[in-house]
């Protein structure tokens, strides 16, 4: 939300924005500065944000203020007649920005939501219909029209020199057919409206109307579609996704991605209100948007926020996924920032002014997809099919198509993911990565038993029954308690007599795992692969928690976890 006093004025960070509006709000509209009633405007929603225009004494103005996307957002949020009432304020330019947003399905014109369109502005009068027909691009009027009638012939067909005229003056002599009944009337309606009051517009429309290819029309009406979107910083969706190309972190040089020039603003129009909402999340980021943001990095932040939208394939009217977006965007800058300047907000602070925001989220992005890339070559390894619950868990996170973070990883008990937000959690991913890596090494190159597909492994009469259902802990505590036992290190099942005779080896008098136990394990583990002695402390905390703390006389194989038993 800018600051509306000074074109030039930092910004202040959203959540102050929206408390000094709250204050301000407490007065009668009318009695604020122009700059404290815009404020207003844009921290309200729906219905309330309607009515302060409405209320306003300059309500038209500060609708054209407000920018196209923010416009059909409120469209969203309000009901048949309120937006009768939004669209009488607005100029002809913010309502073929509805149509360009809400109108299209891909690249054709989409007959029902202009047929909708059409009435809302035939429910504000004749003079806006006429206003809006004479205003908007000729093209488009045309295609409009076409999408809902045909011009089955002209005045030129009608042989009788009377009835020619008695139609020219009716309608021109031009008999049309209207897709159904609905059509007729609304479609009628603005062609009686035309015909009426500005006859020459009429007779050009239905002239195009009838000779124009659809084909070659549509396609030339969104070409002029797609430039007013990029104007407003909507790029075409493939375009978009050039916002997730990579950047390789480890060659990020800031002075490659400076700013040669100042990012251009659309004139008189302010960035969207939801560009400083919802930074409550971050940390260097809300750091830096409190410091306050010049409107061009405003803008800047809003364009990169609508190329991600578009890449996404965002419903750019529904708040909640706007705001899903904004969350997930900041994330990344905050990331990225973290990355450059660790926790010092004033370097952050000229960062963000200074460097383009689009190369500071590939780069925070690009950190993700080194994740993403690892946990790849995990899942394609022998290891993917027994990994453990909370590595699978990570493994699957990273795979999505934006990869996620796995909030287990910070709190046991959690099991859901969610965007990634600070670089701690990227850290914390490729600490777990760290771990799985050497899961692998031990277990495709260095344990010399091998893994095989989980159908290969023959577990009739044994707990778990079914290869799908083994892990690497289970495995590797098996063929451990084989080597304690003085035989060959391998995944074999234990039978009940080795059970006891494990349990009496590696537990101490009132329970829990012998120290001297899990000192060998560690070593042996670090001697084979330097860091895995850290697998074994991991998999030998279940030994400790349970099956050491079990008493002999309660050991019974069936309900012995983090082994391979066999049920005799």
């Amino acid at each position: 939300m800018i600051d509306q006093r000074n074109d030039d004025a930092p910004v202040g960070s959203g959540f102050l924005k929206i408390q000094r509006a709250e204050t301000i709000g407490a007065r009668p509209i009318n009695t604020l500065t122009e700059g404290e009633r815009l404020m207003v405007v844009q921290s309200a929603h729906g219905k309330e944000k309607l009515d302060l225009l409405i209320e306003a004494v300059d309500g038209p103005y500060l609708l054209r203020r407000l920018p196209m996307q923010e416009v059909y957002l409120l469209v969203r949020q309000l009901g048949a007649e309120d937006t009768v009432e939004l669209m009488e304020l607005c100029q002809t330019e913010q309502l073929v920005g509805l149509l360009d947003l809400d109108g299209w399905q891909g690249y054709h014109l989409d007959r029902k939501k202009t047929l909708e369109w059409m009435f809302n502005l035939l429910e504000c009068g004749e003079e806006k219909v006429l206003r809006t027909a004479d205003e908007m691009d000729f093209e488009l009027l045309s295609l409009v029209m076409q999408k809902h009638l045909k011009v089955i012939r002209g005045p030129e067909a009608i042989d009788d020199e009377d009835e020619r005229a008695e139609a020219l003056i009716k309608d021109g002599g031009y008999s049309v057919e209207f897709t159904d009944e609905p059509t007729a009337k609304i479609a009628g309606a603005w062609l009686d409206i035309l015909f009426r009051h500005h006859q020459g517009l009429y007779l050009q429309l239905m002239e195009g109307v009838r000779w124009e290819s659809s084909a070659v029309l549509e396609e030339n009406v969104a070409r002029w579609r797609n430039g007013r979107l990029l104007d407003q910083g909507f790029p075409e969706p493939l375009e978009a996704r050039g916002v997730y190309s990579w950047l390789e972190p480890a060659s990020f040089n800031v002075e490659q991605h400076r700013k040669l020039n100042p990012f251009d603003v659309l004139d008189g129009v302010e960035a969207p209100s939801y560009v400083l909402s919802r930074i409550d999340h971050v940390h260097l980021l809300a750091e830096v948007l409190a410091r306050g943001i010049t409107s061009e990095v405003a803008w800047e932040l809003a364009y990169l926020l609508n190329k991600v939208m578009m890449a996404d394939q965002v419903d750019i009217g529904e708040i909640d996924q706007v705001e899903d977006c904004v969350e997930r965007v900041y994330g990344i800058l905050d990331i990225a920032l973290e990355k450059l300047c660790g926790h010092n907000a004033e370097m952050a602070a000229d960062l963000f002014d200074s460097i383009w925001l689009e190369s500071l989220f590939r780069l925070g992005h690009s950190l993700t997809l080194q994740l993403q890339h690892r946990a790849h070559a995990i899942h394609a390894s022998v290891i993917s099919a027994f990994l453990d619950p909370p590595y699978r868990s990570l493994v699957d996170a990273l795979l999505q198509r934006s990869p996620q973070f796995y909030q287990g990883l910070m709190e046991v008990n959690r099991n859901d993911t969610h965007p990634f937000m600070t670089l701690e959690q990227v850290q914390l991913c490729s600490v777990w990565l760290d771990r799985l890596e050497r899961q692998q090494r031990l277990f495709v190159g260095i344990f010399e038993f091998g893994l095989q597909h989980p159908d290969a492994y023959d577990l009739e009469g044994c707990l778990p029954e079914q290869g799908d259902d083994l892990s690497l802990s289970q495995m590797f505590l098996t063929a451990y308690a084989n080597r304690l036992l003085g035989k060959p290190f391998a995944p074999e099942p234990l039978r009940q007599d080795a059970i006891r005779q494990l349990h009496r080896l590696v537990t101490v008098d009132g329970g829990g795992l012998k120290a001297e136990i899990r000192q060998e394990c560690v070593a042996w583990l670090e001697s084979l692969e330097t860091g895995a002695g850290e697998f074994g402390a991991w998999c030998l905390a279940s030994w400790d928690d349970e099956f050491c703390r079990l008493a002999a006389e309660e050991l019974d194989p069936r309900f012995i976890n983090g082994m391979m038993v066999r049920l005799d």
